[in-house]
């Protein structure tokens, strides 16, 4: 799927009577104009999920699915949206290189859980560096976040980062 077969696809259905309620965008060579494009296209439809959750699910399961930072951006504009990730409490995204690249989907994905139910999040084997949980952590608004559970075991995040995370979740 390209953003101009997205496009195409978004543009042909008559959304109106669509019974469409879920599709899967994830691992699709989408840029932000696509996304934003998309989100933009499908905020009034019948479509609940770009990541292909159903009705009243509370737990998502992304775990060793090669996700990459669009992925991320993905799960965090539907976090965002309100759609079918409004009654998830589990987000699972364990063993994803999504830590290795340029942090700025770390911080949508930490600002979108900030608004968002989620209690437990894995981040566990996803590459995170001490950028990118710094990244996350510090997009998180904790006061208001539900989120009280988190993993990010077999990562190279460091001694100081760890250290740093300690202190910050002491103090909220």
């Amino acid at each position: 799927l390209t953003a101009a077969s997205l496009a195409a696809f978004v543009g042909s259905v008559s959304w109106e009577s669509a019974a469409l309620d879920s599709i899967d965008t994830l691992k699709n060579p989408l840029d932000e104009d696509a996304l934003a494009s998309l989100v933009t296209l499908l905020k009034d439809s019948s479509v609940r999920s770009i990541c292909g959750l159903s009705e009243g699910q509370t737990s998502a399961e992304f775990s060793n699915q090669k996700l990459g930072p669009m992925d991320c951006k993905m799960v965090a504009a539907e976090i965002e949206f309100g759609g079918r990730m409004a009654s998830l409490m589990k987000l699972t995204l364990g063993s994803n290189p999504i830590g290795r690249y340029r942090s700025s989907h770390l911080g949508a994905l930490g600002a979108a859980v900030s608004a968002s139910g989620i209690v437990k999040l894995s981040q566990a084997d996803c590459q995170l560096t001490a950028a990118g949980l710094s990244a996350f952590v510090g997009s998180v608004s904790w006061e208001s976040a539900a989120l009280d559970w988190m993993d990010i075991l077999k990562n190279p995040i460091g001694e100081d980062a760890l250290a740093s995370l300690v202190t910050l979740l002491k103090d909220s």
